[in-house]
């Protein structure tokens, strides 16, 4: 199916909507050059609606021809944050329509390889956010707020689900601006668009003080080593476990 460079397609960012988009790649006969849910653009656009229907018929289509290791990987390749994932998921099921199960395996192929690239850096993104991740005693909830480069809230969640089962909490993605909250039996992803945790009380002061003391007592001074550190945790996370370790 044929690139065309003059014409972008708009969608509302969920991965239905995305999935509409690779309908009207059939029903027009061509991928457009972008799939964005961006709309500030000089290029001629179209704007994709949301069909449940449509995006079942692309769902069914995945699962029966690509199978299911395919689908998987699509909705975690729409996970990432990179600006041509809608485009290479696109020509990725075109492929898979045509070639079938095989096409996930045709990694010198590059929008497989593309779409591989992004599910992995997805993964990656992950499990480092399950590794660093700190929560604060606040109101009688367990609350963190993280800072991921791709949208993993919907996989690191389960994650905590499973650790804290008996457990109240509530993260926060603040780049994507999501929120997901487990209360009892009640599990909910949320859109949110701004939030601020309250001020923690005094016995999480103590803590973090505990930990301070701790942290400042293992140390090793004559081996300090900042590269290290870094290697270990990056430093866009540092913020974050700081905040929710002193």
């Amino acid at each position: 199916m044929k690139i065309r460079e003059d014409v972008i397609y708009v969608y509302d960012g969920s991965y239905n909507g995305l999935l509409c988009a690779v309908f009207n790649c059939y029903t027009d006969k061509f991928i457009p050059s972008e799939i964005t849910d961006r709309r500030d653009t000089l290029l001629t656009c179209r704007y994709i609606d949301t069909d449940k229907d449509k995006a079942r018929r692309v769902t069914r289509g995945i699962r029966s021809v690509m199978g299911k290791d395919a689908e998987h990987l699509i909705k975690k390749a729409y996970l990432s944050d990179f600006d041509d994932k809608g485009v290479a998921i696109a020509q990725f099921v075109v492929l898979g329509m045509k070639e079938g199960a095989k096409a996930i395996n045709m990694l010198a192929t590059p929008c497989v390889d593309r779409v591989h690239r992004m599910a992995k850096a997805v993964g990656n993104e992950t499990h480092r956010n399950i590794e660093f991740i700190r929560f604060s005693e606040i109101n009688g909830a367990l609350v963190s707020v993280i800072q991921p480069t791709h949208s993993v809230l919907p996989l690191i969640a389960p994650h905590f689900v499973s650790r804290f089962p008996c457990e109240k909490f509530f993260i926060y993605d603040k780049v994507h601006k999501q929120g997901f909250i487990h209360d009892g039996g009640r599990d909910e992803l949320l859109s949110i668009e701004g939030f601020e945790p309250d001020a923690h009380g005094e016995e999480e002061e103590k803590y973090r003080n505990l930990w301070q003391v701790f942290y400042d007592a293992i140390e090793i001074k004559p081996r300090h080593n900042d590269r290290c550190r870094l290697n270990h945790m990056p430093l866009r996370f540092w913020e974050d476990f700081m905040k929710a370790s002193r």
